[in-house]
């Protein structure tokens, strides 16, 4: 893996870095808000419920007792009128509060307080019975035996339901709580690990980089095909040229241009005099010259010797 592959791995450790930690963050934060938020989707409408719940109760010891002070046929065909409505609010009642049940002891609560509610209707039905039969006396003592203790079981129960959803609220305010903590945990070490594991790419394309010439530039006597070959499929950085830069002092020219090279002659490169240094081949350049940089190569009075000339 060359530099530029390195580099890109580590541009790419850090995109998926940085996207992993926004999408934990994205989902850790559902998760806290989840947990938080349960007192005002569950709690609050629970307790709102069985506030409904006991206030017709409430409403409907009154009318029982009501029922039992001197009256006409027509204040008492009323409270009847009224009575029945009440179990149907109350009914309703324990309809909507059904769906914000959270586990098996909210349920075993509620199953008890309806119980007790349905021993509390019978024991109403069967003392005004008593009075429509005129039996005033019998009517007072399912009163006191049978309703009043009914009564009061069925308000304890409501208090325990309440306290019960009380308890699940502050439950869900410490959920909330643990849950930011492991959120704000697993982030700190997911973002711990990807800077690790960077830091350790960066410091691999570092060495790479600062490790000395011959182990990044490779000068293995290539030809200009093998070099942009070799380049292109990573197995090196940089190709060097020695030999034909000595017979072609425009070598980036002619390779930029895929023009042909002039061949070097190895026994000229140490010692002797300047042939092989300013001397080129037979496929001298013409006498229009090759523009290169602002500066032309071109003839002078040996037919193989060229020198720089400034152009502009």
């Amino acid at each position: 893996m060359n530099v530029t592959q390195r580099l890109l791995a580590l541009v790419a450790l850090a995109v998926v870095g940085i996207l992993s930690v926004a999408v934990l963050a994205t989902v850790q934060i559902g998760s806290v808000f989840k947990a938080a938020n349960y007192g005002n989707e569950n709690s609050v409408p629970s307790l709102l419920a069985l506030y409904d719940i006991g206030e017709v109760v409430s409403q409907e010891r009154v009318n029982t007792y009501r029922h039992l002070l001197p009256s006409d046929a027509a204040a008492l065909t009323a409270l009847d009128n009224e009575l029945a409505e009440q179990r149907v609010a109350e009914e309703k009642n324990f309809k909507d509060y059904a769906p914000l049940i959270s586990d098996d002891k909210e349920q075993s609560l509620f199953d008890r307080v309806k119980a007790i509610y349905t021993q509390y209707a019978q024991a109403q039905d069967e003392m005004l019975a008593r009075l429509k039969e005129g039996d005033l006396k019998q009517a007072q003592e399912i009163t006191v035996s049978k309703i009043a203790p009914l009564g009061t079981d069925l308000r304890k129960a409501l208090v325990a339901q309440i306290a019960y959803n009380a308890s699940l609220a502050k439950e869900g305010s410490n959920a909330a709580i643990d849950e930011k903590g492991r959120s704000m945990m697993l982030i700190i070490g997911i973002t711990v690990v990807v800077s690790i594991i960077a830091v350790f790419i960066g410091l691999n394309i570092a060495r790479s980089i600062t490790k000395p010439l011959a182990e990044v530039v490779d000068v293995a006597g290539f030809e200009a095909a093998d070099a942009t070959t070799a380049i292109a499929d990573g197995e090196t950085d940089l190709v060097a040229f020695g030999r034909h830069f000595i017979a072609n002092p425009d070598l980036p020219h002619r390779l930029k241009h895929g023009w042909p090279l002039n061949a070097y002659d190895r026994s000229t490169f140490y010692g002797g005099d300047h042939r092989g240094y300013r001397r080129q081949t037979a496929d001298c350049l013409d006498t229009t010259g090759v523009p290169y940089g602002g500066r032309y190569w071109v003839r002078t009075s040996d037919p193989c010797r060229v020198k720089a000339v400034l152009y502009r």
